[in-house]
């Protein structure tokens, strides 16, 4: 049986993470991978420190389960 935080084969589980943050053209999310809140913002601060365009941080958000983007046909507000 694996520990808590591994994969079957023992490979440490990433967590899908979403950097919030407001640009020039507008709010934007950057989507990566992260072992642990602690990695999660240790590479959002170091993507921001590199990043050209001068960026405001909103929010770092976990997604443990991943998530789901609808669009289209039959979604509240759509024609």
């Amino acid at each position: 049986m694996p520990e808590p935080g591994t994969s079957e084969e023992g490979v440490p589980r990433k967590t899908l993470w979403m950097l919030i943050y407001d640009e020039e053209a507008g709010r934007h999310l950057k989507p990566f991978y992260a072992l642990s809140e602690e990695d999660a913002l240790q590479q959002a601060q170091q993507w921001m420190a590199e990043c050209p365009q001068t960026i405001e941080f909103i929010e770092l958000r976990a997604y443990p389960h991943g998530f789901v983007v609808q669009f289209g046909h039959g979604m509240q507000g759509s024609q």
